[in-house]
């Protein structure tokens, strides 16, 4: 049984059925003991949290199970979720973390790519070809980090000539909490999610 509603509304959906067949969640913030008291304590339960890029079969989806689940009906699930992207297991601990770098992280880069866009606006491109231009260099440039040993900051390093544009243009972010505000942003997305986990 796939649960795939909004939590605010799963004790709803879940009243007076009778289930008797393992449980597949992806409702955020609701946890494998909330959803063992919600059905039976004894049902197999996996939760997954997947993100919005599954709609071109891209998630990065995590996945963690309770004591029921077997090893073959755990390899069935992450089948089904790497179906539509690349899967990571995790404790469930770990999940409001990861929702803050995978489940929300998407709109935070979508952010940078507008502030990057609108920057093109501000030197003379349409707003459609400077998005072209951003998103491309984004893809390629995640492309290139994933497909090699480097780390960010050993290709930052290759991009940043000794006393170039690149520098200055990192020097700047920095000056401006770049870095920090990132993090920031990250720390109260975990905040939010660990809220909302003890309300379900």
């Amino acid at each position: 049984l796939v649960l795939g509603v909004k939590p605010q509304f799963l004790k709803q959906a879940l009243e007076g059925l009778v289930i008797d067949k393992p449980i597949l969640s992806m409702a955020a913030g609701i946890s494998l003991e909330t959803l063992a008291q919600l059905t039976t304590d004894s049902l197999p339960i996996i939760r997954i949290m997947p993100n919005l890029n599954a709609e071109i079969l891209k998630s990065t989806t995590a996945i963690c199970r309770n004591p029921f689940v077997s090893d073959s009906l755990f390899e069935t699930a992450q089948q089904i979720t790497d179906a539509f992207g690349s899967t990571f297991v995790l404790d469930e601990k770990d999940f409001d973390a990861f929702t803050a770098l995978a489940g929300s992280s998407p709109a935070y880069i979508a952010l940078f790519i507008e502030a990057l866009a609108k920057a093109g606006v501000k030197y003379g491109f349409p707003k459609t070809t400077a998005l072209e231009i951003v998103t491309q260099t984004l893809l390629a440039t995640s492309e290139n980090l994933l497909q090699s040993d480097q780390s960010p900051n050993d290709f930052i390093d290759k991009v940043s000539s000794p006393g170039g544009t690149t520098v200055a243009g990192l020097l700047d972010l920095e000056k401006t909490g770049f870095t920090a505000s990132t993090v920031s942003a990250i720390d109260a997305t975990i905040n939010r999610s660990q809220q909302l986990s003890k309300r379900g």
